[in-house]
């Protein structure tokens, strides 16, 4: 909390660190966190991220024991498991990760949804606009059956459902790790409540179809994330080079350039 006085910390590179609520650990179910962060550094803006976590263990000291001073770099303070530790366990983390590595999956400063002290496998991710600006920002996160919505400045920057997700709930709190770069990762207003969280309504998802000429699959492509779902095998085995839909939702295709199924 820079505003009651705390002297502000020297740069370093390479280092991580943890901050968390030990009191109460946040039940299962649905929960609504807020938290304020402000991260930067004078000149070239520096590396690698910050994150918000909720890991499920049952007691503070089983808390202590994991190793989050090892999840500098690319871990952003709560990579503590497989591919760059060894705990095993369950959690969920928010980043917003400002460095790029060979696993993100944008190049672009990206927000995130992660489970299990995992900073390598992300189930929802967009792109961020620039928080690198020393200036504070707030952060509003909803989490209801297995959807996950995200508020950056009051702005929804991320929303969508994950099939499986259940939260467990846990002891709540912040990381942030440092690479080659660094900037200093500050966080603020954290407060959470896990009674009266207001619904998520998800739009319906975008996606387009396509034909995998290989199989004789028709398939259908989710636009968000590019994973694809066979629908159906075709019953010729010609190539299909153009799709489309007609005016009363029809699908046509043309099989070979001389027929049209």
């Amino acid at each position: 909390n820079p505003s009651a006085g705390v002297d502000t910390p020297e740069l370093q590179a390479n280092s991580a660190g943890a901050a968390f609520y030990f009191h109460a650990p946040l039940p299962s179910g649905e929960a609504l966190i807020s938290f304020s962060f402000a991260t930067g550094s004078e000149g070239d803006n520096g590396a690698n991220g910050l994150a918000l976590s909720v890991f499920a263990v049952p007691t503070v000291e089983a808390l202590d024991e994991i190793p989050f001073a090892e999840a500098f770099g690319s871990g952003l303070g709560y990579g503590v498991a497989a591919p760059l530790g060894e705990w095993v366990g369950e959690a969920f983390h928010l980043e917003f990760d400002t460095q790029k590595n060979g696993w993100d999956p944008i190049p672009e400063d990206h927000i995130a949804v992660l489970f299990d002290g995992d900073p390598s496998d992300h189930k929802l991710w967009a792109e961020l606009p620039e928080i690198e600006d020393m200036e504070w920002h707030d952060v509003v996160i909803i989490i209801s059956g297995d959807a996950v919505s995200v508020e950056l400045d009051g702005t929804k920057v991320l929303e969508g459902s994950i099939p499986g997700f259940d939260f467990k709930g846990g002891y709540l709190g912040m990381t942030g790790g440092t690479g080659l770069k660094y900037s200093l990762h500050r966080f603020d207003n954290v407060g959470a409540k896990s009674t009266c969280v207001p619904p998520i309504e998800l739009e319906p998802p975008l996606w387009l179809l396509s034909i995998d000429n290989a199989t004789d699959t028709l398939q259908r492509v989710d636009v968000a994330t590019g994973q694809t779902t066979d629908l159906c095998v075709l019953p010729h085995s010609d190539s299909y080079p153009s799709l489309t839909f007609s005016r009363d939702n029809l699908l046509f295709a043309s099989r070979g350039g001389s027929s049209l199924d």
